[in-house]
């Protein structure tokens, strides 16, 4: 695999990760402004709003591939199915190639 290519798909890994934490990040201002400003009018559809984008950002970022193995970026390969998950993770959780690689 070329070096561009494989730059670009780890810049894609990075952009969706900063899009999902900024979102999560953003949710609790929005409920705070919600709540200090409509007095709570609104509240359960901004939040059921809310939850919804962050399911579909973090099932986008779930399903990320990475560029040198091809297995689940954020995903370990083996163990308990709740725990597989980590979207904090640097480093690919099957090969171990690094979001640092970039050049």
């Amino acid at each position: 695999m070329s070096t561009q290519k494989l730059n670009s798909q780890l810049k894609a890994i990075k952009t969706a990760r900063v899009v999902m934490w900024l979102w999560f990040a953003m949710f609790f201002a929005l409920m705070f402004c919600i709540i200090r400003f409509t007095h709570g009018n609104g509240l359960l559809v901004a939040f059921g709003l809310s939850v919804g984008v962050w399911e579909v950002l973090r099932l986008r970022v779930r399903r990320l591939r990475c560029p040198r193995c091809q297995q689940r970026f954020h995903v370990k390969p083996s163990g308990y199915p709740i725990l597989r998950f980590n979207p904090s993770t640097p480093k690919c959780l099957s090969c171990g190639l690094h979001l640092k690689n970039l050049s």
